[in-house]
């Protein structure tokens, strides 16, 4: 027999036993302000699974599942990527056909001239908010703008 404890994540809160598995029995001690239905209602457990039904009719009565939220980050995700990456492929293609250096000297991130297409990329970040999250939160091997990269980009 299933209940409720079988499909709580670990660490999901202490659901008391008498309102998961074993039922509850003592009804004189269920009601007042120490009442086991308060302490019930008051705790973690409760909260959570009174949350996790709200979202649950509010993805009924949208029409929407879980599988869909995901397909519609993941889209969303790939399309970011693809336009960074875009981005990128234009500042080196823009820097190959103008005969511009791509790199400066030294590459690092706290020197003044980091080179022409990290400046340029930054320069492209002032005015595209999809581009500056991904320079200032991506991963440091998701940037695209290593020498190795730029390479094989041209």
């Amino acid at each position: 027999m299933l209940s409720l404890s079988t499909f709580l994540p670990p660490g999901y809160g202490n659901a008391e036993e008498a309102f998961t598995k074993t039922g509850f029995r003592r009804w004189k001690k269920a009601h007042g302000k120490n009442g086991a239905i308060t302490k019930h209602v008051n705790s973690q457990c409760h909260k959570m699974s009174i949350m996790s039904w709200n979202d649950y009719n509010r993805n009924k009565a949208s029409k929407t599942s879980v599988e869909q939220v995901l397909n519609d980050s993941y889209r969303k995700k790939v399309n970011e990527n693809r336009h960074y990456v875009k981005t990128v492929g234009k500042i080196i293609l823009l820097t190959a056909t103008q005969n511009i250096a791509q790199r400066g000297h030294r590459e690092g991130d706290d020197v003044s001239n980091p080179g022409n297409v990290k400046k340029i990329l930054q320069f492209a970040a002032k005015h595209d908010p999809v581009i500056a999250n991904r320079i200032k939160n991506g991963p440091k091997n998701e940037k695209y703008t290593s020498s190795s990269i730029q390479n094989e980009m041209t």
